[in-house]
């Protein structure tokens, strides 16, 4: 039984990994959504040392209160002990500034060499993080590397994602590598020519959209997220930064991670369903090409990609959204401000 789950503690829990790594896992809160997280994490082969849980949420103390009795019914006593609930009563934290920064304050409370950052709606098999440190060490390029599952749709086998290959600045658009039919095809094409497992076991993209990302704690505390972006474009971003450093990035095709529970709308996919959504996506891809473009790419994008991709938004919102006149008013806003600035 967890008896003070919202007590903070700094006592690290010993397991019997070679490679003792941490979890942080920034979280709104809901039980609903962790309980899948949790069995998940009850099942596991190999148990990480901590699972820091950050509240994106200001939380009252009957919340607190009501939230760690139902979590005692959910997590195993080896989770439970690993569980280190980050709200703003046991840390100097500030709920409602979105997931970069939630990200980035449960990376400074890590402790361990190595760090895993997931989601809260995240799903996986009991070999799951067996499976990435046992990948991750046999490709280990000096601890540079950046690793990651596949992420796929949690009750499909569709995959939603295996990385970005570029971000197309004349069009002002991420290029996925593949569609999940594509991938499927494309790695039986592959296997008529494969001379050994290793040659097609992952994918190099140039940048990664999903938060499922293993790495050396080390080098997430140089490159971290740009907490300006709260969510939409923060991991495109931090995962790119690490990709101009050549340092490697792989996803793997067979360690798989579930996310979300429906496929989304054209809409919601593209982040534009929401007013707020829309705001963020226009305001954060000009933050990333001004973190990662060269001056041409700038040139291309801020002349003829941001136009395109906001005009594309716009007919979007008419054609199919919810809310037109306030979400396209948040759209143009950000294109506004940074042509006044």
């Amino acid at each position: 039984m967890i008896s003070s789950f919202f007590i903070a503690t700094n006592k690290p829990f010993h397991t019997l990994n070679i490679m003792k790594f941490d979890v942080v896992i920034p979280t709104r809160g809901e039980l609903k959504t962790l309980t899948s997280l949790f069995t998940a994490l009850n099942a596991q082969t190999l148990m990480p040392e901590r699972v820091f849980l950050v509240f994106d949420k200001e939380m009252s103390d009957e919340q607190r209160e009501q939230f760690g009795k139902e979590a005692c019914g959910v997590a195993s006593d080896e989770i439970a002990k690993r569980l280190m609930p980050v709200t703003s009563v046991t840390h100097d934290f500030q709920p409602g500034r979105g997931a970069s920064y939630a990200r980035n304050y449960g990376l400074d409370l890590v402790e361990s060499p190595y760090l895993y950052f997931l989601d809260d709606d995240n799903v996986f098999d009991s070999d799951f993080f067996a499976k990435s440190l046992q990948e991750y060490q046999a490709h280990e390029n000096h601890g540079t590397t950046l690793y990651s599952p596949t992420v796929g749709r949690r009750q499909t086998d569709h995959v939603q994602s295996v990385g970005i290959r570029q971000f197309h600045y004349r069009l002002g658009r991420p290029e996925p590598i593949m569609g999940w039919w594509k991938v499927k095809a494309f790695r039986a094409f592959l296997n008529l020519f494969r001379k050994t497992p290793q040659e097609t076991d992952f994918h190099l993209p140039q940048m990664i959209g999903g938060n499922s990302l293993f790495g050396k704690t080390a080098h997430f505390r140089h490159l971290r997220f740009d907490e300006r972006m709260p969510f939409v474009f923060e991991d495109l971003d931090m995962t790119n930064r690490r990709h101009r450093m050549i340092w490697p990035i792989l996803v793997s095709k067979t360690n798989i991670i579930h996310h979300m529970e429906r496929d989304k709308t054209s809409l919601e996919r593209s982040f534009i369903a929401t007013v707020d959504g829309a705001y963020q996506k226009s305001k954060n891809r000009i933050i990333f090409v001004k973190n990662n473009a060269t001056r041409w790419q700038k040139i291309q994008f801020f002349g003829i990609g941001l136009w395109i991709s906001t005009l594309r938004f716009s007919l979007f919102i008419v054609l199919v959204g919810r809310h037109k006149r306030n979400a396209l008013k948040w759209l143009w806003k950000w294109v506004m401000d940074w042509l006044n600035a």
